[in-house]
């Protein structure tokens, strides 16, 4: 990853990565004699610079590409490149312009259930108090996944995947600087997942400025915890379980029927 998202043209990129080896038992290091090549793209898909690398002794490595002065602006692509698989961080390249004005997006609450439609909503208001009217929106909404359990549950981290682009809306600002919509998340195969709201308000002088907020899908309305009094039991004692069910806000369910199974999972 680089250190930030945005550069000028003639700044320096400093990116830096961590490397690991997919084992059957778990991660591993990556040999220090393997080679990596890193790949910078301008906007235009057009090569800029490549660098070789290889890692330390922490399986890390570090690096720079300078900028030149006059350069197309937009989007541009690092790509690593090992053992015939890559990984992409996008960046952008713009000249400073000092924004005018202020985008947010704003959701009811930070969390949804799936099947449930949330409000969205957009407001762009200039800093000296007016709103942006009449200016076009552009809303893209992401899903990536969430892992609720801790890593050692998993056998290790999980490989991280990238957001998916599932929908995309375009509007225009009313007299008050706001826009508004409504979106459905669903789950899928009852997963958990992370949805991120990226809005773009663009206003008459073709200025644009970017505001994102994610909130957290849920693919059932609560959540359950079960404990024990301790890990082990002779075959002839009574287990004592607690059970505890509350909604995604904290509060107990009221009059809900609960079941509850008692499993055996092999073992002498």
């Amino acid at each position: 990853h680089t250190e930030r998202p945005l550069y000028r043209p003639g700044d320096m990129i400093h990116y830096n990565a961590i490397l690991r080896t997919n084992l059957p038992a778990g991660f591993g290091a990556l040999a220090a004699s393997e080679v990596i090549s890193l790949t910078l793209y301008d906007s235009r898909q057009n090569l800029v610079a490549t660098q070789f690398k290889q890692v330390d002794e922490f399986g890390a490595l570090a690096g720079d590409f300078v900028l030149a002065t006059e350069l197309p602006l937009g989007q541009y692509l690092l790509e690593l490149r090992v053992g015939g698989q890559s990984q992409q961080q996008a960046l952008y390249v713009e000249e400073y312009r000092k924004p005018e004005y202020e985008v947010t997006v704003s959701t009811p609450a930070d969390y949804v259930v799936a099947g449930d439609a949330v409000d969205i909503s957009v407001a762009a208001t200039y800093y000296f108090g007016k709103p942006v009217t009449n200016s076009a929106v552009n809303l893209q909404i992401y899903r990536e996944a969430s892992y609720g359990l801790a890593p050692w549950a998993m056998g290790g981290f999980p490989q991280p995947a990238p957001a998916t682009l599932v929908a995309e809306f375009s509007g225009v600002t009313d007299s008050t600087g706001r826009w508004q919509t409504s979106y459905t998340p669903q789950s899928a195969a009852q997963e958990d997942a992370l949805y991120r709201f990226v809005a773009t308000v663009t206003d008459a002088r073709q200025l644009s400025v970017k505001h994102e907020q994610t909130i957290h899908l849920f693919w059932n309305a609560y959540q359950l915890a079960v404990s024990t009094g301790r890990y082990g039991y002779q075959s002839s004692e009574l287990i004592n379980a607690e059970i505890a069910a509350s909604h995604h806000t904290g509060t107990p369910p009221a009059d809900q029927r609960l079941s509850v199974r008692l499993l055996h999972e092999g073992g002498e």
